[in-house]
C-alpha cells in the first residue's frame, strides 16, 4: 500500500525541523562556557600561573575550541548542543587546571617546608658542634690559667724569704715584704740583701704568662726632712726601676692609689689576666 503524497511532506517538514531546532542560532553563550571562561581568567592573573603550564595550556585550547562552537552555532553553522558539549569540557578543564594550580602549590610549599627544617636541622647541628668547641677550648683555657696560677705561686714561693708573706687575696696573690728589710731606715736606699731579694721577686714575675702587678709601698715612718708619703714615692720609684732592670715590663705595673693606708711593708699584687678562648 503506497503512503500517500502527503505524507512525505510531513516527514520531510518534521526532518527539516529537527535540523533547524538543532542548527539554529544560540540566543546567549552557555553558562559553562561563561564559568570556563572566568576560571581561566582568574588563573592566568595568579601567582600560581606558572605552576601548573600543560594544564593550563589545555584548558586555554578546550575554552577556544568551545568559543568556535558556540560562535559556529549562533550563526547557525554549527548546533547549539555541540557548544553545550564543548562548554562543558572547557569548564571541566579550567577546573582540572585550577586543581592542579593548587596541588602545585601545596607541593612548592612543602618542599620549602622540607627545606627550612632541613636547614634547621643543619644549623642545629652546626651550633652544638661550635657549643662543644667552645666548651673545650673553655676548659683548655681554664686549665691553663690554673696551671700558670700553680707556676706563678710556686715561683713566688721561692722568692719568699726569712719575714715575706704570701697571702691569696680575690684579686690576685700579694707578696708582701716588710719594708725594713729592703730600706735603710728613714731613706730609699736599698739595704744589704734587698737586690737579691728583688732578683727572686722580679724572676717570679716574668715568670708564666703577663700578668698585672700592683706595687704599694706604705710606711709610715718619717725620713731625713721628708715626709712619709714622699719617702713611700721615692721607696715605690726605686723598687719599680729596679723589676724593670730586671726584665719585669713597666706597662705591668698599675699606678698605686693615691689614698692609701701607711703600714711598714711593700705590697706586690700580681693579678693573674683573664684569657678568654679564640
Amino acid at each position: 500500500m503506497r503512503a500517500p503524497a502527503w505524507a512525505g511532506v510531513l516527514v520531510g517538514a518534521v526532518v527539516c525541523a529537527g535540523c533547524a531546532a538543532r542548527t539554529g542560532p544560540v540566543p546567549a553563550p552557555p553558562r559553562a562556557l561563561l564559568e570556563a571562561q572566568s576560571e581561566l581568567g582568574r588563573l592566568w592573573v595568579s601567582p600560581q600561573a606558572d605552576l601548573a603550564p600543560s594544564e593550563i595550556a589545555e584548558a586555554e585550547a578546550a575554552l577556544t575550541q568551545a568559543e568556535s562552537t558556540y560562535e559556529a552555532a549562533r550563526q547557525g553553522i554549527g548546533g547549539r548542543w555541540d557548544a553545550e558539549d564543548d562548554a562543558y569540557v572547557a569548564r571541566r578543564m579550567a577546573e582540572r587546571a585550577r586543581i592542579a594550580t593548587l596541588y602545585e602549590a601545596e607541593r612548592e610549599v612543602l618542599r620549602k617546608a622540607r627545606g627550612a627544617v632541613r636547614r634547621l636541622s643543619e644549623y642545629s647541628e652546626l651550633r652544638r658542634a661550635l657549643l662543644d668547641d667552645l666548651a673545650r677550648r673553655r676548659r683548655a683555657v681554664e686549665e691553663a690559667r690554673a696551671s700558670a696560677a700553680i707556676a706563678r705561686r710556686t715561683a713566688l714561693e721561692r722568692a719568699r724569704r726569712e719575714g715575706d708573706e704570701l697571702v691569696e687575696r680575690p684579686e690576685g696573690l700579694l707578696f708582701r715584704v716588710a719594708s725594713e728589710r729592703l730600706f735603710l731606715p728613714g731613706t730609699s736606699l736599698l739595704r744589704d740583701g734587698a737586690e737579691e731579694r728583688l732578683d727572686a721577686l722580679a724572676e717570679a714575675l716574668r715568670s708564666g704568662p703577663a700578668c698585672d702587678v700592683l706595687l704599694q709601698v706604705l710606711d709610715d715612718v718619717p725620713g731625713e726632712r721628708i715626709s712619709p708619703e714622699r719617702l713611700a714615692w721615692r721607696r715605690w720609684t726605686r723598687i719599680h726601676d729596679t723589676l724593670v732592670a730586671r726584665g719585669v715590663p713597666s706597662e705591668a705595673f698599675a699606678r698605686p692609689p693615691r689614698d692609701v693606708p701607711f703600714g711598714t711593708q711593700v705590697d706586690v699584687l700580681v693579678i693573674e689576666h683573664r684569657a678568654t678562648p679564640p
